[in-house]
């Protein structure tokens, strides 16, 4: 067990700041480079460092699929003319980007680490299929598909989400993780 990830991950965020600067690092995942800050490169560390006796983690990695930070401070943004910004406005909007990124970056680890977990992320994974985050269901979506056979227990809800979901990317991805899980089948 890795205790000492655990307990980073059950540190909350700071709020964000745009207007603030911050120092981003390039971190790679899954093959793809991000632009990442220090509270969501300690996450992604942490993330990676969980390994399938870590079943602890998994609320705490359901969370990250829908970590956004950057909505609430997008409202700092609103009615700002980009054509006419000033630096301060630029800079918001540069970290604006940069943390989207960051959080995406968080989102991508939380999956790799669930899939890693494997069976005993599936009941947690199956109830994240009806938050209200589409972001989150859609990481729990992720990692199922990406956990293929090994998940054929969610296919009775996730072929409840196929029909039902509001959202029609939901609804598409779901029908994708389905034929990944159980192709042909079903």
């Amino acid at each position: 067990m890795c205790e000492a990830a655990i307990a980073t991950l059950n540190v909350p965020l700071p709020p964000v700041d745009l207007a603030r600067h911050y120092d981003f690092e390039r971190r790679q995942l899954g093959g793809v480079w991000f632009a990442v800050d220090g509270e969501a490169a300690e996450r992604i560390g942490a993330a990676s460092r969980l390994s399938v006796e870590d079943t602890s983690a998994v609320p705490r990695l359901i969370a990250m699929l829908g970590q956004d930070r950057t909505t609430p401070a997008a409202a700092q943004l609103a009615g700002t003319d980009l054509r006419e910004a000033t630096t301060t406005e630029s800079q918001r909007v540069e970290n604006l980007g940069r943390f989207t990124e960051a959080d995406l970056a968080c989102q991508l680890a939380a999956q790799q680490a669930l899939v890693r977990i494997g069976a005993a992320a599936i009941p947690l994974l199956m109830s994240a299929l009806s938050a209200d985050s589409e972001r989150r269901r859609l990481g729990a979506l992720k990692s199922l598909a990406q956990m293929g056979p090994a998940a054929e227990s969610a296919m009775p809800t996730l072929r409840h989400v196929e029909k039902r979901d509001r959202s029609p990317l939901v609804r598409q991805k779901t029908s994708e993780a389905i034929e990944k899980i159980k192709p042909n089948r079903w």
